[in-house]
């Protein structure tokens, strides 16, 4: 396993598409990083890069104590699993693995044994014969995994490799992945889209939009704290709540539909906080889970029109609009 280091990384695509303003990054030997955002953040990008699959316009790129900015692919000592597994159809299973390793001229036994033991890791030996046409979509991606593993590389990429699976598939993969983690101990930096991909894979993850970093944090931290608005609304499902209102000179907030909410003796803390706010707007962010339905007007609330129900088995989440904004609530059970 190596560290990945990216120094003042910028990217411009032709002569003023720029991707990636300017981003650095370190990735801590034997840690699973994963980079999340919408479509076209700059994501893959980035996994390009440090792969090798793209220059970058300024910067440096260092894996453990190289710099490998200039360095081909082949170079690299990592290995990249992509969305579309790209497995060679006319190759059995086993010959699918041991390709990349003969090619670089290994001895038969030494590729008889890595293949072998990644099978054994992937629960993939009875499938070594097959072609992949004869492979469930699940499999194939135990073999794409397979291939990566049989190279012993020092980091490991991952860009959005389960997003062509079904929604079992995809947890049954997750749980994969983390577990080859866990045994293996390499470096793996993993591109999603999907916030639970992320919060479930990840031991750290960085909330990428528009080619910037909003926040680098562990899961929990990203849920509980997030930096601003973006990462509050990106992470969890649904995203956070959020209401703008004001501060009065009490400390009161003050909401569109001219209720008021005070901070309860647990919140005083906060007061100092918000004391330079004094008669300026500002947005309030709870989590659906805090927000619960009630005919009792005692205490805080707020008054709003219920919208639509989503009954989820385990929970219901409820839609409610109370002036111009939309909130949602998510009850238990």
């Amino acid at each position: 396993m190596a560290s990945v280091k990216l120094n003042n990384i910028k990217k411009v695509f032709g002569k003023d598409t720029l991707v990636i303003p300017d981003i650095t990054l370190d990735v801590i030997a034997g840690e699973f990083l994963v980079l999340v955002g919408p479509s076209g953040c700059g994501k893959s990008t980035i996994l390009r890069m440090i792969a090798g699959l793209e220059e970058p316009t300024m910067g440096k790129i260092h894996i453990g104590d190289r710099n490998v900015t200039n360095l081909p692919p082949k170079d690299r000592n990592i290995a990249m699993v992509f969305q579309n597994y790209a497995l060679y159809p006319h190759m059995n299973v086993f010959y699918n693995l041991a390709f990349g390793l003969k090619i670089r001229k290994i001895h038969r036994d030494e590729i008889n044994k890595r293949v072998q033991t990644a099978a054994e890791i992937l629960k993939i030996e009875d499938l070594l014969d097959r072609k992949p046409k004869e492979l469930s979509g699940g499999q194939r991606e135990r073999v794409a995994l397979g291939r990566a593993i049989v190279r012993k590389p020092k980091v490991f990429l991952f860009d959005e490799p389960l997003s062509n699976l079904d929604a079992k598939l995809r947890i049954e993969m997750r749980a994969e992945i983390k577990k080859l983690h866990k045994e293996l101990g390499t470096t793996m930096i993993y591109v999603t889209h999907d916030q639970v991909e992320a919060m479930t894979l990840g031991s750290k993850i960085i909330v990428l939009n528009e080619g910037v970093i909003h926040q680098v944090d562990t899961p929990l931290n990203l849920y509980r704290y997030p930096a601003d608005t973006f990462v509050g609304k990106f992470i969890g499902n649904p995203g956070i709540n959020l209401i703008t209102c004001d501060i009065d000179k009490n400390f009161e907030m003050i909401f569109e539909t001219g209720e008021k909410l005070s901070f309860s003796s647990e919140q005083q803390f906060q007061i100092d906080l918000l004391k330079k706010y004094n008669n300026n707007k500002i947005i309030l962010g709870i989590r659906p889970e805090f927000v619960s339905m009630t005919k009792n007007k005692n205490g805080a609330f707020l008054e709003g029109r219920l919208k639509l129900i989503e009954p989820l088995g385990n929970e219901t989440l409820y839609h409610f609009k109370i002036g111009d904004t939309e909130i949602i609530s998510r009850e238990h059970g």
